[in-house]
C-alpha cells in the first residue's frame, strides 16, 4: 500500500511539475522556447508583457501598425526588449521618436510571412519586412540564433494567431548605406575601390535599378598574389592595361540581385560585366569550379566573411582572385518572371493565389525587359495546386485569349549546344505559338492545345497538362544576351512557364 502510495504521489509530482512548466514558458518572456500555438494575437501577448516588451507595442502605435499586430494575418514580429529600446535611445541620443522614425524602426521589425525558427535555416531570409529589407540569420556557440549579426533571440518561436513572435536583446538598427557605400567604407577594400574608381564602373552601377551582388577579395589576398596597388592589378595579363578589360573585371565581380549565400543557385549567371560567372554548391559554395591537369580549381566565399547586406544589396568575400571567364554551356531554365525587375516587384510570390498583379504590360520595357503586343500580360500564381508543383517557380505567364506578340529580353547564355523547349500548360483554348529567336524564326510552331501529341524522343510531360515542347537544337557560338520572341500563329491563351535549355554532348 505504502508503495502504491508513493507511485500515486511521485505521479502527482510530474503532473504539478508539468503543468508548472508549461505555465512557465507561455508566461516568462526570458524562457528560450515557447511551446504550443496560444489563442491570442501579438499584440495581446506583448499585452500580457508589458513589463518585458510593452514599449515595443507603444511604439508600433505611434507608426500606426498596431492594428497589423492585432488583427488576423501572418507576420513575423522580432520584438526587443523594454531595456534593449531604452539601450538603443541612449546609444542614438533619442528622448522621443518621430513618427517617421517609429514607423521605419517597427516595419525593419516585421516580416511579411510566419516564420518560426526551424524555418529561418541559415542566413537571409527570403521573407521580406514591411520596409522591402532583408534581414540575415546566423548561429553563435551551436545554438544562439543571431539577427543580423548582433540581436539574439531569447525567447522563439511564440506561434500566436496572426504569427510568430520571437524577442530579441538589441534593437535592429535598420541599414541605409548603400552597397556602393559599404564597399567605401571598409578599409581593406583599397585595391578594388581604386579599380572601380579608375574604370569608370560608377556609370555600370548608377545604371542599376535592381539589387546588386559582389564578390570581393580584401587587400591582404591581393598582396599575398603580389599585387600591392592598383598599378599591380592593371598589369595582370587578364587587364594588360587595358581600360575596357579593368572596367569589366570590376564589373565582373557583381550580379544583379539581392543574393546571399543560401540563395545562391547551381548553374551560370549574369554578371555587370561581359562573362558569365558559374556557382557550384557542393560541401562548400565553389565559383567558377574547373578541372585543370585531373585538379580541381575553384574561388570559394569566406561564410563568416559574407553576407553583409546594405540597402540595396549585399557583399561576400572570396578567397582568391577571381578572373574573368565564360564557364562551359549548363542547364539553363529561363523562367519568364524569375527576373530581378519583376522579383523586385512587391507582389512577387505574395499576391493571393488565383490574383494577377495587375498591369503588368505597361510597365516600362526598358525597367522589366518584356513587352507584349496585343492581348494583356498578367504574373499570375494559380490556386490550383498542381501548377504550384509543375511551375518551375509556381509563377506564370497568363496572356488573355486572342493574337499576341511576346518578347523578352534573356539573359546572357554560355556558348554550347542546347536542346530548347517550351514549357506550358496546355488546354483546349490555347494559342498556337512562333518562337523567334534573335529576330530569326526558330522551329515548327508549338501547339499548346490539349490536341498536342507527344513525340517521345524530345518532348517532356511533367504531369497530365503540363508539357516541355521541343523547338529546335541550337548552337550558340559566344556567350551574349538574345532576343527571344513568341507571336500566336493560331490565336488564344498562353499558360507559360518559361523556356529550357538542355546541354547537348
Amino acid at each position: 500500500m505504502k508503495t502504491i502510495i508513493e507511485n500515486i504521489k511521485f505521479r502527482m509530482g510530474l503532473i504539478l511539475f508539468a503543468f508548472s512548466f508549461i505555465f512557465s514558458c507561455t508566461q516568462d518572456i526570458d524562457e528560450k522556447i515557447v511551446f504550443g500555438k496560444q489563442d491570442i494575437s501579438i499584440a495581446t501577448y506583448i499585452g500580457q508583457n508589458q513589463d518585458q516588451i510593452g514599449d515595443f507595442l507603444a511604439l508600433a502605435k505611434q507608426a500606426g501598425y498596431s492594428g497589423i499586430l492585432g488583427v488576423y494575418g501572418s507576420n513575423t514580429a522580432f520584438v526587443f526588449t523594454n531595456k534593449a529600446l531604452a539601450d538603443y535611445k541612449q546609444k542614438k541620443g533619442i528622448s522621443q521618436f518621430t513618427d517617421t522614425q517609429a514607423k521605419r524602426l517597427i516595419q525593419y521589425h516585421l516580416l511579411k510571412a510566419g516564420l518560426t525558427t526551424e524555418t529561418m535555416g541559415n542566413g537571409g531570409l527570403k521573407q521580406v519586412t514591411y520596409a522591402d529589407d532583408y534581414l540575415e540569420v546566423s548561429f553563435q556557440n551551436s545554438n544562439d540564433l543571431i539577427i543580423n549579426r548582433s540581436a539574439k533571440i531569447v525567447t522563439r518561436d511564440v506561434v500566436l494567431t496572426n504569427g510568430v513572435l520571437h524577442v530579441i536583446d538589441k534593437v535592429l538598427e535598420p541599414i541605409e548605406l548603400s552597397v556602393r557605400d559599404l564597399i567605401f567604407n571598409t578599409a581593406d577594400f583599397s585595391i578594388f575601390k581604386a579599380a572601380w574608381q579608375e574604370s569608370g564602373f560608377d556609370a555600370v552601377y548608377n545604371a542599376q535599378i535592381n539589387p546588386t551582388t559582389f564578390f570581393l577579395i580584401s587587400d591582404d589576398i591581393y598582396k599575398s598574389n603580389g599585387i600591392l596597388t592598383l598599378a599591380d592589378l592593371k598589369s595582370q595579363s587578364f587587364i594588360n592595361n587595358d581600360a575596357a578589360a579593368l572596367k569589366n573585371y570590376v564589373a565582373y565581380h557583381a550580379i544583379s540581385g539581392f543574393k546571399f549565400l543560401n540563395m545562391l543557385e547551381n548553374g551560370n549567371f549574369s554578371t555587370l560585366g561581359n562573362e558569365l560567372i558559374s556557382f557550384k554548391i557542393e560541401n562548400v559554395y565553389k565559383i567558377n569550379k574547373e578541372i585543370i591537369n585531373l585538379k580541381e580549381t575553384f574561388v570559394s566565399p569566406i561564410p563568416t566573411k559574407s553576407n553583409f547586406q546594405a540597402k540595396n544589396g549585399v557583399v561576400h568575400r572570396i578567397d582568391k582572385i577571381l578572373i574573368p571567364k565564360n564557364p562551359k554551356a549548363e542547364y539553363y531554365f529561363f523562367d519568364f518572371w524569375f527576373i530581378p525587375e519583376v522579383m523586385a516587384l512587391p507582389g512577387y510570390l505574395t499576391i493571393p493565389k488565383g490574383t494577377s498583379i495587375p498591369g503588368m504590360e505597361n510597365l516600362p520595357y526598358e525597367k522589366f525587359k518584356a513587352q507584349i503586343t496585343g492581348g494583356e500580360l498578367q504574373y499570375f500564381i494559380s490556386s490550383y495546386l498542381p501548377d504550384n508543383q509543375n511551375f518551375y517557380n509556381m509563377d506564370q505567364v497568363n496572356v488573355t485569349a486572342g493574337s499576341w506578340t511576346l518578347e523578352w529580353n534573356m539573359p546572357k547564355i554560355a556558348a554550347g549546344k542546347y536542346r530548347v523547349r517550351l514549357a506550358f500548360k496546355k488546354g483546349a483554348t490555347r494559342a498556337i505559338v512562333q518562337t523567334y529567336w534573335d529576330g530569326e524564326k526558330l522551329g515548327d510552331p508549338v501547339n499548346m492545345k490539349d490536341t498536342y501529341v507527344l513525340n517521345a524522343e524530345k518532348d517532356l510531360q511533367t504531369a497530365s497538362e503540363y508539357r516541355r515542347i521541343f523547338i529546335a537544337d541550337m548552337e550558340f557560338k559566344e556567350t551574349k544576351e538574345h532576343v527571344l520572341k513568341l507571336k500566336t500563329v493560331v490565336a488564344g491563351q498562353g499558360n507559360m512557364d518559361g523556356i529550357e535549355f538542355l546541354p547537348i554532348n
